[in-house]
């Protein structure tokens, strides 16, 4: 996909890889629609570039992700400011705020695990929406859905479990999606850094890796990550991991051991992809 000209949706922009990704695409000739809930630092944002770039290529919406109406009034105001939308970024997260200990924390809004929901159940729903867009207006071409795990989306954490759940469920839903490429209209590619030099690793994390010399990325490798999986058009069902030795593709697995049970599942899903899509367009619902 070229980025010149394409639309994109990022949440959590206002600030940290969001925002550096938001500024990325608008300098090759992209418009972005900024998803956040700090409207000071995202409407700044959206302000800035306008007036960089001397143009109205960028847009700020407050949007809380785990809220199905304020994402969904997201994608109506890129339609309405842009046109179109090319691109769906999921890239809203937070760190994990309690513990097996702990789990009466103020952060987790009694006890609601904010760590699955804005982590794992908002990418769900920001794909959703991605996916019932691209399937319905083939006219702006493919969409591609780009959504960010973790290094703890591929090894488990004794430290943050449930942001290593959520994270290894973004890989395993951008898999499972990729599967209705053509049905849908949409390729998805996920995202998986080391640890990134960003406002989320402040406090007791940041002090943990320098005690322990654990490097630091900059965010450079992993807006270069973003930029090639928009531009790639192979890469489906991807996994890009950027760590501290460089940036490696990751399909998905099939062990010999398996296959043959796998190639199965995949006809049976196959078979009910293609029904269930025949349905929709009987329906008028594509």
């Amino acid at each position: 996909m070229k980025i010149e000209g394409s639309v994109a949706i990022i949440t959590g922009a206002a600030s940290g890889m969001g925002k550096t990704l938001a500024e990325k695409l608008v300098s090759l000739g992209g418009k972005v629609l900024i998803a956040d809930r700090d409207v000071s630092q995202g409407s700044a944002l959206a302000e800035a570039l306008n007036k960089e770039i001397g143009s109205n290529v960028a847009v700020f919406h407050e949007t809380d992700v785990t809220k199905w109406k304020t994402l969904e009034a997201a994608f109506e105001k890129a339609k309405d400011a842009f046109g179109k939308i090319n691109i769906v970024v999921n890239n809203a997260g937070i760190t994990e705020s309690s513990s097996w200990f702990n789990d009466n924390d103020a952060g987790e809004e009694s006890c609601e695990y904010m760590t699955l929901n804005i982590n794992l159940v908002a990418v769900a729903k920001g794909t959703r929406l991605a996916l019932k867009y691209f399937a319905q207006n083939p006219q702006v071409g493919e969409g591609v859905v780009i959504s960010t795990s973790s290094l703890y989306g591929l090894y488990n954490s004794g430290i943050v479990p449930l942001y290593a759940a959520a994270k290894a469920g973004v890989v395993s839903l951008v898999r499972s999606h990729s599967l209705a490429r053509k049905e849908t209209n949409t390729r998805h590619v996920a995202l998986c850094p080391w640890f990134i030099d960003t406002p989320l690793l402040e406090g007791t994390f940041r002090e943990a890796l320098t005690a322990s010399s654990i490097p630091v990325i900059p965010q450079e490798p992993v807006i270069d990550a973003f930029i090639q999986a928009i531009e790639d058009d192979t890469l489906n069902g991807a996994v890009l991991t950027v760590f501290p030795g460089g940036t490696e593709i990751i399909r998905e697995n099939i062990y010999s051991g398996n296959a043959d049970q796998l190639k199965m599942v995949r006809a049976m899903e196959t078979s009910i992809i293609e029904h269930q899509y025949a349905l929709a367009k009987e329906a008028r619902k594509l």
